[in-house]
């Protein structure tokens, strides 16, 4: 399978899961024979590229009935972006305070 296929597959599979009977990405893994990194790659690219509301949570991935159900996603993965921002914030502060005024 290519990785347009495959994205179409897992799109498939999650859309036949709600938020009360998600489906592990352990699950997705078994089923099309792939690891966890490119199961979250195909999500990220459903998510980001072709605008698909696939929601995860601690019991796995499901497709939401409606924006309330797409919530806690959406507010995690700006949580979480926010979290990544400020940790290359501080990282790149280290090299200001050491007058370092270029990153390699």
């Amino acid at each position: 399978m290519n990785k347009e296929s495959i994205k179409l597959a897992i799109h498939h599979k999650i859309k036949q899961h709600s938020i009360y009977e998600p489906i592990y990405s352990k699950d997705l893994e078994s089923m099309f024979a792939i690891s966890g990194v490119a199961i979250r790659e195909a999500v990220h690219t459903l998510r980001s590229e072709d605008n698909i509301p696939i929601c995860s949570g601690k019991d796995g991935y499901f497709y939401p009935q409606n924006k309330t159900e797409a919530y806690h996603t959406i507010n995690q993965l700006k949580s979480r972006a926010k979290q990544c921002f400020e940790a290359a914030k501080g990282i790149e502060e280290h090299y200001i305070k050491d007058n370092q005024t270029t990153l390699l």
